[in-house]
């Protein structure tokens, strides 16, 4: 019976040894390591680093065998596969769960009819959404740089704009009312809370983030830039 790592490790240690994964998995298939061990003074060899080739000449002086090693090579090569067995065939009380289903009930198989399709008009080739991912982000992206000029041009912002991506890294700078933020970007999925505000999300270039625009209550409420808000918020 093979010992345990953790055994040989202390032997190994207490006598100043070092292994490597070969010696070490050849420790673990001898029988009796600690007695093979003991033989390193018959080779003149008592600490260091322990070889493949000292530790087989250490075997030879013990008389070790591999219990481990002679099954394997006594094992056939390969592995057996379990027979395929044809499938039962089961038995359906109802097709489509319809009780009432009979083949009678039809005139023919739908496989017996023969098929007579007329292509009446074909768009192969002249389809306006064809196009590779690179010209798809072009778009998106000039399209976005238009918007962004314009918006820096006719508008005051109360700081630069930045780059979502960035935003995102950044967040924990921007905590609390006080810290703003602009980001300029294309909506996304504009929808309703179920208190009524706003939620969509914002994109640009380099990522996407969520925004919460919150409906202000009595006297703070401005009906009327809500209804420019409602109306600029088109999802792409």
């Amino acid at each position: 019976m093979t010992a345990e790592w953790g055994m040989i490790s202390q032997e190994l240690m207490k006598r100043g040894i070092l292994v490597t994964t070969g010696v070490k998995e050849r420790l673990l298939a001898l029988r009796n390591p600690i007695e093979v061990l003991d033989q390193g003074g018959k080779i003149g060899f008592e600490r260091g680093m322990l070889s493949i080739d000292v530790l087989n000449e250490m075997v030879d002086l013990a008389g070790n065998t591999a219990p481990n090693e002679v099954e394997k090579i006594r094992q056939p090569i390969g592995r057996t596969i379990a027979p395929v067995n044809e499938p039962e065939p089961v038995k359906i009380q109802y097709r489509n769960n319809l009780p009432d289903w009979s083949e009678k009930d039809f005139s023919g198989m739908a496989t017996d009819v023969d098929n007579d399709i007329l292509i009446h008009y074909d768009i192969t080739g002249n389809s306006t959404t064809e196009g590779k991912m690179g010209h798809i982000q072009a778009c998106f992206n000039d399209r976005l740089e238009s918007i962004r000029k314009m918006i820096v041009k006719n508008s005051r912002l109360p700081r630069k704009p930045q780059e979502i991506g960035r935003l995102n890294i950044e967040y924990q700078r921007y905590q609390g009312y006080e810290n703003l933020a602009v980001a300029i970007g294309l909506v996304n999925d504009p929808r309703h809370t179920k208190n009524g505000h706003l939620m969509f999300g914002l994109e640009d270039e380099t990522g996407e983030m969520n925004c919460l625009l919150t409906i202000r209550q009595g006297d703070d409420r401005d009906r009327m830039h809500e209804q420019v808000v409602e109306a600029g918020l088109m999802p792409d």
